[in-house]
């Protein structure tokens, strides 16, 4: 199809067959009629990154610095989201409830009215939430970096155990009981309502033996922050993704080392310590 712009579309919406928003760089926004695409003024030159509607004459897109814009159904028009956080998506159970997520464990909700934060409980300034879907607005899931699963009951947010540390991008599921997320590196995660399951991955996928967790401990921000840069940077090239696997094809051999020899330790501590500026750019 042509859409009639360069600019990369992040983000794809619609109420039926004949009424599809995609939403993109510099303030794009597209609107689908069933013969063609054409393009709409969002009054913005914010990225935008996700889009979600409750209707044909209600949606909403959100996206950089805490970029939020709704349409009437004639016209789109800025919202105070009260954030300065790039937003990268947006979902609702209605009008009324409408949850967008984004960098630094954001999570807002809108009632109708006005746009609040919510704990997400994520403290690492560098972890992002990058979906969101639910169910009705006491069952929502946020996904997102190092594994990070996110479940909402309509009071509080809780931390869900993934069994994967791979950067999960977007969330949907058909009931409960039915819900799948997909990320980085062929990883496809299945939740059946009572535990998250991984059904999916590539052969990078991390085995037992990482030398970075082994050096500043699993938990530690030395380590997330490297996952982030391994899923948002490396695995995006095909030469990013050879070095994954090398890394971890070699991983159990430099773990035993490091195990053996302390000097060892200090001195690829150090290496990584040097390099670590470098994955924060």
């Amino acid at each position: 199809m042509e859409s009639g712009t360069s600019q990369d579309l992040k983000g794809v919406w619609g109420s039926s067959a004949n009424d599809v928003f995609a939403v993109g760089m510099s303030g794009t926004v597209l609107h689908y009629d069933g013969s063609g695409w054409s393009p709409m003024q969002s009054g913005t030159v914010k990225n935008l990154y996700g889009v979600w509607g409750s209707s044909a004459r209600d949606v909403f897109a959100v996206g950089s610095g805490g970029a939020v814009i709704r349409y009437d159904g004639s016209q789109w028009s800025p919202m105070q989201s009260g954030t300065d956080k790039q937003l990268n998506a947006v979902w609702g159970s209605s009008t009324n409830a409408v949850f967008a997520v984004g960098v630094s464990g954001t999570i807002l909700t809108f009632d109708g009215s006005t746009w609040s934060q919510m704990n997400s409980g994520i403290t690492n300034e560098l972890a992002q939430l990058k979906g969101v879907w639910g169910t009705s607005d006491s069952n929502v899931f946020a996904v997102g970096t190092s594994g990070t699963i996110l479940q909402f009951n309509g009071t509080i947010w809780t931390a869900m155990e993934s069994g994967t540390t791979n950067f999960l991008n977007s969330v949907w599921g058909s009931s409960t009981d039915n819900v799948f997320t997909v990320g980085d590196m062929g990883t496809i995660l299945f939740y059946d309502g009572t535990s998250a399951v991984t059904t999916t991955t590539t052969s990078i996928s991390p085995p037992d033996g990482c030398p970075v967790e082994e050096i500043y401990g699993r938990d530690s921000k030395q380590a997330e922050l490297l996952r982030i840069f391994r899923d948002s940077v490396m695995s995006k090239t095909a030469e990013g993704r050879t070095l994954i696997a090398l890394y971890y094809g070699w991983g159990p051999f430099i773990v035993k080392t490091l195990h053996e020899d302390a000097e060892f330790k200090q001195c690829l501590r150090e290496m990584i310590d040097g390099l670590l500026p470098m994955a924060v750019r």
